[in-house]
């Protein structure tokens, strides 16, 4: 967590410290943007190359020579 933080301008996620009812990590705004983003990024690229794994998909299921 501590590099992820690191890699951007402000912190993605905070640390909860353990105990008894156990630690965790609270996911802050700029956090909340980045996997708006990456969700986004995600959804374009599978779109864009729908066809192509349609193909690779087909050939993965060729019975094997």
């Amino acid at each position: 967590m501590d590099s992820l933080n690191a890699s951007f301008p402000a912190p993605l996620v905070a640390a909860r410290p353990g105990g008894a009812g156990g630690g965790g990590a609270t996911l802050l705004p700029l956090g909340a943007e980045v996997v708006r983003l990456h969700q986004a990024l995600e959804q374009g690229a599978t779109g864009a190359g729908a066809a192509e794994l349609e193909q690779l998909q087909a050939v993965l299921a060729a019975p094997p020579r």
